[in-house]
């Protein structure tokens, strides 16, 4: 084996490696997921009517959480004229 062969394998297996960390993200945030696309979620200062999520990493915890991103409701549950949106992560909603 070559320094140019021995090169190339450290690159493949790093790059092996962070698709399955990566993908392990997405399982373990997916499998904590609590709500789904059109639902109706607030943080107590914010409501919004999810459209989509994605999983991040968020404040200080190792683990991977779900952020929802939406359009902004009214206290009514009507979006705002602007079409605002907004995101919340899943650890700050309230029930």
């Amino acid at each position: 084996m070559t320094e140019q062969d021995f090169d190339a394998e450290i690159i493949r297996i790093e790059s092996e490696a962070k698709i399955q960390k990566n993908e392990l993200y997405l399982k373990y945030a997916e499998s904590n997921r609590t709500n789904n696309v059109d639902d109706v979620i607030t943080d107590g200062s914010c409501t919004i009517e999810i459209k989509k999520y994605v999983a991040r990493f968020t404040g200080l915890s190792r683990y991977p959480s779900i952020v929802y991103s939406g359009i902004k409701l009214k206290k009514d549950l009507t979006p705002f004229k602007n079409g605002d949106w907004d995101s919340i992560c899943q650890s700050n909603i309230k029930n």
